[in-house]
C-alpha cells in the first residue's frame, strides 16, 4: 500500500505526502502535507468576524472608559462599608492560609530595616516619626504611614533623613518606586 486517501480532500495521494506520526495504525497523518498546513494558516488568521469584534470592543472601551470609571466610583461610595467588610474578611482568610508566608516577609523587612540602619541614625527622631504618624492618624481618622523616600528595597536607608509621613493611600500608592527628582 503506496497511496493513502487523505481524509480532508479526499485524494490519493503516495505515502510521501503525508506527514508521520507514529500513534497512528499506518504511522502517518490522516490528512495530506497540503491540507495540514492550509488548516494551519487559517487557524493563524483572525477572521473578519473576529477582527470586526476586537475593533468594536476597543472603540466601545474608548467611548466608555471615563463613564466606567465614574460607575466604579459611585459605587464603591455607596457600598464603601459592605466592600471594606467583605475585604476585612478575605484579609483574615488570607492570613490564616498563609500565616508562615506573612511571618516570613515580615521578618525579611525587619532584617532588612536593621542592617540599613547606619550608625549615625537617631532612633529618637525615627520614633517621632511614628509618633507623628500615629498622632495625624488619630487627629484625622485617615491612616497614615511612615515612607521611606529612597525604599530600603532600592538601597535606602532607614534613617531620619529618609522618612516622611503620609497618607496610607499615597504611602500604598508610591509602593516601592524611586522618588522624582526634578
Amino acid at each position: 500500500m503506496n497511496t493513502y486517501k487523505c481524509t480532508k480532500c479526499n485524494i490519493e495521494k503516495t505515502l510521501d505526502s503525508f506527514y508521520k506520526r507514529k500513534d497512528r495504525p499506518l504511522g502517518i497523518k490522516s490528512e495530506c502535507k497540503e491540507c495540514t498546513k492550509s488548516s494551519i494558516n487559517s487557524r493563524n488568521r483572525l477572521p473578519e468576524s473576529k477582527r470586526k469584534l476586537k475593533q468594536y470592543n476597543h472603540e466601545y472601551y474608548v467611548a466608555n472608559c471615563t463613564s466606567k470609571i465614574q460607575a466604579s466610583k459611585e459605587y464603591y461610595a455607596e457600598n464603601r462599608e459592605a466592600i471594606l467588610a467583605r475585604q476585612k474578611i478575605a484579609s483574615k482568610a488570607y492570613y490564616q492560609a498563609h500565616r508562615a508566608e506573612v511571618y516570613a516577609r515580615g521578618a525579611k523587612r525587619r532584617a532588612l530595616k536593621l542592617k540599613q540602619t547606619p550608625p549615625d541614625a537617631d532612633m529618637q527622631k525615627i520614633a517621632e516619626f511614628y509618633k507623628e504618624s500615629e498622632r495625624l492618624t488619630n487627629e484625622t481618622g485617615m491612616a497614615h504611614h511612615v515612607d521611606h523616600i529612597m525604599p530600603l528595597s532600592k538601597g535606602g536607608l532607614h534613617h531620619q533623613d529618609n522618612l516622611q509621613v503620609l497618607t496610607a493611600t499615597e504611602n500604598l500608592k508610591k509602593g516601592a518606586k524611586l522618588p522624582i527628582i526634578l
